[in-house]
Order: C-alpha cells, then sequence, then structure tokens
C-alpha cells in the first residue's frame, strides 16, 4: 500500500511490486524491477528520502526508516 506523508508521494516504477500487506510511505523511490514483499515498511518520513534500487528487494517483515541526518 502506497501512503503520502508531508505532501510526499511513493514514486513507484511501472515494473517495481510492492505487495499487498506492505506499506511505502513518503519520500521512497522504488527503482526498475525493485519489490517490497509481505508486511515490510519502507518509511520516508522524517525529512528524508529512501530509495531501492533496480532488481533490489526489500524482504517479508522488514522496517526501513531513516533520520533527518542520514538518507
Amino acid at each position: 500500500m502506497l501512503h503520502a506523508f508531508q505532501d510526499k508521494m511513493p514514486r513507484v516504477h511501472e515494473t517495481a511490486f510492492v505487495e499487498a500487506s506492505a506499506h511505502v510511505i513518503g519520500d521512497v523511490e522504488l527503482a526498475e524491477g525493485a519489490s517490497v514483499w509481505p508486511f515490510a515498511v519502507v518509511r520516508g518520513d522524517e525529512g528524508q528520502y529512501i530509495r531501492i534500487g533496480r532488481n533490489s528487494n526489500v524482504q517479508d517483515n522488514s522496517v526501513l526508516h531513516v533520520t533527518p541526518e542520514n538518507p
């Protein structure tokens, strides 16, 4: 599921995949062929961004979150 946060909406390449139970929030970019699997959370919500590179994946139950100092 994709969620906006502070006027930032995740950007997902047309070939990327986000499983229905996963949450991708805010300033997040999923590149070509990237995937986010069940119950994972990717939070680009602390004034910083998260970029998931080409053909990378975020495995089940993972949580990705950064601090304002460290994108």
